[in-house]
Formats: structure tokens, sequence, C-alpha cells
């Protein structure tokens, strides 16, 4: 402020400096848009000239913003102000002083011109006790020399330890998000294979009810064949029952008539008969001849003990044949009665058999549905383990997308400023 109150009343009228000014110089004030009048053509401010047109109220066209690449971004018909932004700062002297000041100064007063004025500046400044020099002022020169003497002697030591602890936070921030993404590669890859196996179990679930089928199928004709076969054996029993039952009927009947018969001959028929008999033989005899009487009534008794014998033989044999089909029978019977027990035991053993079915089947689907259920728990918690480590890195990528190159010089710069005032509390003690 006090500098430019001494070139204020040195130099009262800045204009007449202009022409002596270097021609960038020149340029440069007159395209500056700081100079620009904030005044709009057609608003209430802009003034008329004499005998002109009056001045029509136009839009006001906002003006042009300078952007990055030197064009303008307004709305306006110009599209820019022409102004090219430079990429690097411009020059200084002592570090600080802009190199358009000394320029300034080098017209008018040559090259030594604005040291002579600082050194003038300063000396009045301190005759007039304007720069009152205390013991605070020592201390700025001490505290500037050293911190001179430290950035020009140890500044590129300290910015290279500097510059290798972040690139050591950065390079484990970078192995971190590395070392997350490999873990999240490893679960997909883990998760892709619990699919892969559980569309495996699919297919074995449906093999296992195939299987199942096949066996229920096998079940089902073994009854159907066992049913057969018992069906088959009972007719066949009814048959051979009808059948010996007919053939006892025969043979009691047949047994009942020769008994009626044999009840019938009584002794005084069979005596008549055989009198009867001897008479026709005799008769016969006396006809054929007397000799052979005597003869052939001998073999007629032998004939007829014969033929009496053969039926008394005959009847024996048939009584014990039927002894024999009656036996035979009672075993039938029997039997027929422990075919009856054995079909209630397999019946018990069916029951028996389709419980032990029926329980497995209960057990594979209880297993199935525990297996889905543990199936889908374990896809749970791995889907929210991705989500939370997805969560993580996305959280650490915007931190680190929010860490831009001018933060981190912010950061540096604090640094060095923290370490310059810390140095410099250390120094003073």
């Amino acid at each position: 402020m006090l500098a430019h109150k001494v070139v204020s009343f040195l130099i009262p009228q800045h204009k007449i400096l202009i022409p002596i000014a270097l021609d960038h110089t020149k340029a440069h004030t007159e395209t500056c848009p700081a100079r620009a009048r904030k005044v709009c053509p057609g608003s209430i401010g802009a003034k008329k000239k004499a005998g002109a047109a009056p001045v029509k109220k136009t839009k006001c066209t906002p003006r042009a913003r300078i952007s990055p690449q030197g064009k303008g971004s307004g709305d306006g018909p110009s599209g820019g102000t022409g102004l090219k932004r430079a990429d690097m700062p411009g020059k200084v002297r002592l570090g600080f002083i802009p190199d358009e000041w000394f320029l300034f100064f080098k017209p008018m007063t040559g090259v030594s011109g604005p040291y002579i004025f600082m050194l003038g500046l300063g000396n009045y400044l301190a005759s007039k006790e304007i720069l009152v020099m205390e013991h605070e002022y020592y201390l700025g020169l001490s505290v500037g020399l050293v911190l001179y003497l430290v950035i020009t002697r140890f500044g590129k030591t300290i910015g290279a330890s500097l510059d290798k602890q972040v690139d050591a936070i950065a390079n484990a921030l970078e192995k971190g998000r590395a070392d997350e993404l490999d873990s999240y590669q490893t679960d997909i890859k883990k998760c892709e294979t619990a699919i892969w196996r559980a569309e495996g179990q699919k297919d074995l679930i449906d093999a296992k009810k195939e299987n199942i089928a096949l066996q229920l199928e096998a079940i089902y004709r073994e009854r159907l064949m066992t049913v057969y076969r018992t069906l088959r054996g009972r007719m066949d029993y009814h048959v051979r029952r009808h059948r010996v039952e007919n053939r006892i009927k025969q043979k009691w009947m047949v047994q009942w008539i020769l008994e009626n018969v044999e009840k019938a001959i009584t002794p005084e028929f069979k005596k008549e008969v055989m009198e009867k008999a001897i008479r026709d033989l005799d008769a016969l005899a006396a006809r054929r001849g007397q000799k052979f009487g005597k003869t052939i009534g001998a073999s007629l008794d032998k004939q007829v003990d014969a033929i009496a014998n053969a039926l008394e033989k005959g009847r024996a044999d048939e009584l014990d044949s039927y002894q024999t089909d009656i036996k035979k029978c009672e075993t039938a019977i029997w039997r027929a009665e422990g075919q009856k027990d054995l079909i209630d035991a397999k019946k018990e053993n069916i029951a028996l058999q389709l419980e032990a079915i029926y329980r497995e089947r209960l057990m594979t689907v209880y297993r199935t549905l525990r297996g889905r259920m543990d199936y889908h728990v374990r896809r749970h918690r791995v889907e929210n383990r991705i989500k939370q480590k997805w969560m993580v890195q996305w959280i650490l990528e915007n931190v680190e997308k929010a860490i831009t190159p001018e933060f981190k010089k912010e950061v540096m710069e604090k640094a060095i400023r923290d370490l310059d005032a810390l140095a410099a509390r250390r120094g003073q003690k």
C-alpha cells in the first residue's frame, strides 16, 4: 500500500508512461480483461454522443470466460477473447518480484534503477521509522536467511526424501488396492466354482430322480410279478383241488356201486347162480359128451375163484389209492395254509420295504432341501462380502481420484511450511 502511494505521488498520471512501455506490455495492458468496462451497451450507463442516433437497448452478451486452452467459453457472437493462458508462470527476480517491474524501470532509469529504487525506498521507510526494526525484524531476517540456506543447500535432499515417502505411501496404497483386487478375483473364481458345483448338484439331483424312478419301476414290476405268481398259484391250486375232488367223488361212487352190488349178491343168489350154471353145464355136457362135464365144472370153479380174488384185490387197491389221495389232499391243504402264512409274511415284508423306501425318499428330500438352503446361505454371505469389498474399493478409488495433483502439491507445500516452522522454532530455541 505504501509503495502504491509513493508511486502514485511520484507519477500522478500513469498514462504518460504508456508510450515508453514495451510493446508486449502495452499489448497486454490494452487486451487485459480486467480493463474491460462493466457496462452493457444497451443499458442506462451508455452515453450518447452529440449528434448521434439514440442508443438502442440490446440484449447484454455475457463476457467470455477464458478456458485453459485459450479459447473463450462465452455464448456471444465472438466466441472468445483471443487470449491464451500461459503454460508456465512469468519470470521473477530476487525470487518473488516480477520481471515486468524491472522492465518498467529500465527505459527510464536503466538496469540499476529498480535496485536503487528499492534501496532508496527502504532507506526512506527506515529513516522515517515507518519500518520499525525491532527484535522481530532481525528474527525475520535470520529466519529468512536460514530458510534460504536450508532451501538452497538441503531443499533437493528434503524434497527427494519427501518424494520417497510419498512414493512409498502411494505404492503401499497401490499394493493394498492390487491385493484387494486379487482377493476379489479369487472370490469371484470361488463363486464361479460354487455356481458350477451347484449346477452339477442340479444334474446329480436329476440323475438321482431318474435312478429313483427306475427303482420304483423295478419294484412295481417285481410286485406285479409277485401278484401274478400268487394269483397263478391260487388258480392252479383251485384247479388241482377241483380235479382231485372230482376224482375222489368218481372213485367213491364206483366203490359205492361195487359195494352195493356185492351186498345185493347174497350167498343164496350165488348158490342159485352156481347151481343154475352147473345145470346149464351139465345139460351142455350131456349134449356134447358126458366125459367133459367134470373137467369143465372144475375149470369154471377155478375161473370163478380167480374172478372173485381179482375183484377183492382190485377193491383193496382202490381203497389204498383212495387213502393215498386223501393224504395228498391233506398235504395240499396244509401247504395251502402254509402258502397263506407265507403270503401274509410277504405282505408284511413289502410293507416294511415301502416304509424303508418312504423314509429314504423323505431323507433324500430333506438332504436336498438342506443342501439348497446351505447353498443359498453361502451365496448370500459371499454376495455380502463381495459387495462390502467392492464398496471399500469404490471408496478407496474415489479417495484416490479426489487426491488431485494440486491437492498433493498443497499437502507437500503445507508439510514443507510445517517443517520450516518447526525448524524455525527449534532454531529460535
